[in-house]
């Protein structure tokens, strides 16, 4: 079989059964750039997206000084079943890393004109970042006891608001970023995510990691079943754990804030069962080792679980499921968004035994992890202090 050369030379690849248009007029292109998730001791998820299907791969290189062009680099690609993957969205673990370490990469991306099997498959290539300065990330391990993050939400794909919260923020300086939810407005296009979200994040999402908390708006629209998919998580669920230096950190999913029977959601809810079902993976968190054993413990969710005279639906269940979980298990701070507005409750005996931030749509909170405190920082749109609560050990 003979190989065929467009950009870049590669092999055949053979048993491939899906076909796609030849668009040998369009420009093909990389319209995500990559971005970390995911992100461990030794491993990490990059994920990017082409203009049209493609194959891609990860290569990456010691932090070294040395060429990236020295010596052949290791390739980790998006398989499953023996097959690397065919597609526009590319989702790539790297694995077998080691902690504490510092890696170069680029991802590269082969368009596929044409795939029939038992013929050979076109291509054209496209690689993302320089050949003379890959982008980097840094494993976990070793962390600082001391660092702060930054937490956004409820931007529903404002760009300029956007740019504007996370140069007040100082995202360049944060650890990691958190985006508690509502990040659009309705998963209605397949192309919603990347250009009115992810796009306004690609100046730090290379390098720096983020995590993802699905809001109400972000289960809304024909799409929004593809949400794990730009956003893969340890449980490959949209709630989960992660870990950074002595602080454990939850991330739940509050789900919709209206009944499953109210006629907007058109006969297709099911978030009471599914409410249910992760109150008791909450519940086996809780109890774990890394759990019990981190110096603080910081949960975030959209909806704000609190019950009050004019709380709706989604708020309520979650006060039902979730909070009498947490008050037993010794919760630090938890961060919520969705009311649009800076809201504070205080911790307290008769409901939530932990403080509850929430952060408003026109500001960004930056939290400061010492030793013996937790700080939040509220700035508003022109980077003023709106408030500032500390939180001793």
């Amino acid at each position: 079989m003979a190989h065929f050369y467009r950009l870049a030379v590669v092999s055949a690849v053979l048993g491939m059964v899906t076909a796609f248009p030849s668009i040998a007029g369009d420009k093909f292109s990389i319209v995500q750039t990559p971005y970390l998730q995911d992100l461990g001791e030794t491993g990490v998820t990059v994920v990017w997206e082409t203009s049209t299907p493609s194959l891609g791969w990860v290569e990456i290189a010691p932090d070294d000084g040395s060429h990236f062009y020295a010596c052949d680099r290791p390739q980790f690609y998006d398989a499953a079943l023996g097959t690397r993957k065919i597609g526009k969205l590319h989702k790539v673990t790297l694995t077998g890393l080691e902690p504490a370490t510092t890696y170069r990469y680029r991802v590269i991306s082969k368009e596929v004109l044409d795939t029939v099997a038992g013929n050979a498959t076109f291509y054209t290539g496209h690689v993302y970042t320089s050949y003379s300065k890959p982008l980097k990330f840094k494993t976990l391990g070793n962390e600082p006891s001391e660092f702060h993050f930054t937490v956004m939400n409820d931007i529903h794909q404002d760009s300029a608001r956007f740019s504007t919260l996370a140069a007040v923020g100082g995202i360049d300086k944060a650890a990691f970023v958190v985006f508690n939810g509502d990040m659009v407005s309705s998963m209605g296009t397949d192309t919603t995510i990347t250009k009115q979200f992810l796009n306004y994040t690609s100046s730090f999402s290379g390098e720096k990691p983020f995590y993802m908390s699905r809001g109400n708006h972000e289960t809304r629209g024909q799409y929004a079943c593809t949400f794990m998919d730009y956003f893969p998580s340890p449980t490959g669920l949209p709630y989960y754990t992660f870990e950074y230096g002595d602080v454990f950190f939850i991330v739940l999913d509050s789900g919709e804030d209206k009944p499953d029977d109210d006629v907007e959601y058109y006969d297709r809810a099911e978030f009471s069962k599914y409410r249910a079902q992760e109150a008791e993976w909450l519940k086996t968190v809780v109890e774990s080792p890394e759990f019990k054993n981190a110096a603080y413990r910081i949960v975030f969710v959209h909806m704000p679980p609190v019950a009050e005279r004019d709380s709706w639906y989604g708020c309520l269940e979650g006060n039902r499921l979730f909070v009498p979980i947490l008050n037993k298990a010794g919760i630090d701070l938890m961060l919520c968004g969705h009311l649009h507005k800076y809201v504070y409750h205080p911790a307290s005996g008769e409901a939530n035994v932990f403080p509850v931030i929430v952060n408003g749509n026109k500001t960004v909170a930056n939290v400061y992890v010492k030793e013996k405190s937790l700080s939040v920082e509220i700035l508003d749109l022109e980077g003023k202090k709106v408030k500032i609560h500390t939180f001793k050990k």
